[in-house]
């Protein structure tokens, strides 16, 4: 486990019948003292199984350094560029590193845009999520602390070939406008160009 936990971000765990594969508890022993438990779903059935995602305490590091503000509340330290070339229909994979400025808990959970425009500034394609998970969207950040979020975009299958820019924006579940960016007063951030190719 502890190797795992150094070697990835996430750790999913498909949990079934644990009293007799774990009946000593090692297994929810060592995640409930090493990990931040951020997603639990039930699988119907009649195993009746559950699927629970855990974060490492131990992020790595961005590729990509950057400090962006939006409105006082989440800064932006780093993300995971796009790559240079895509096709019609691929997935662009990114992360976010997120820091909470503040104590959210009072607030509703955030929301993740990801759009891609064209070079008139049109949406071409958007995905929009909460992280990070349904045991672990923002309230429950601590001020301070770093939240890697991985998020993936995928290309309409007729997206024409061309130049398109990689946009991430925040904005609150319960309002649909987005946080402004205080360092560049803008709506959102660029994480990046991409060339469509054919």
């Amino acid at each position: 486990l502890q190797t795992v936990s150094q070697q990835f971000a996430r750790v999913w765990m498909l949990r079934a019948y644990d009293t007799v594969t774990d009946p000593q508890r090692v297994i929810r022993q060592w995640l409930a003292e090493n990990t931040l438990p951020f997603e639990d779903r039930p699988v119907s059935g009649p195993s009746g199984f559950r699927v629970q995602g855990f974060l490492s305490r131990q992020q790595p590091s961005p590729p990509q350094a950057a400090t962006y503000t939006f409105a006082d509340r989440l800064q932006l330290t780093g993300f995971t560029p796009p790559a240079p070339q895509y096709r019609a229909g691929a997935a662009i994979d990114t992360a976010l590193w997120l820091t909470p400025l503040a104590n959210l808990s009072g607030e509703a959970p955030y929301a993740i845009s990801l759009k891609l425009r064209d070079e008139g500034g049109q949406p071409a394609a958007q995905v929009d999520e909460w992280p990070v998970g349904s045991l672990y969207f923002s309230p429950a950040w601590e001020a301070g602390s770093v939240i890697r979020y991985p998020m993936r975009l995928v290309l309409p299958p007729d997206l024409a070939a061309g130049r398109y820019r990689l946009d991430a924006i925040v904005y609150r579940s319960d309002a649909p406008t987005p946080l402004p960016v205080i360092e560049t007063n803008q709506n959102g951030v660029t994480l990046g160009e991409i060339e469509v190719i054919p």
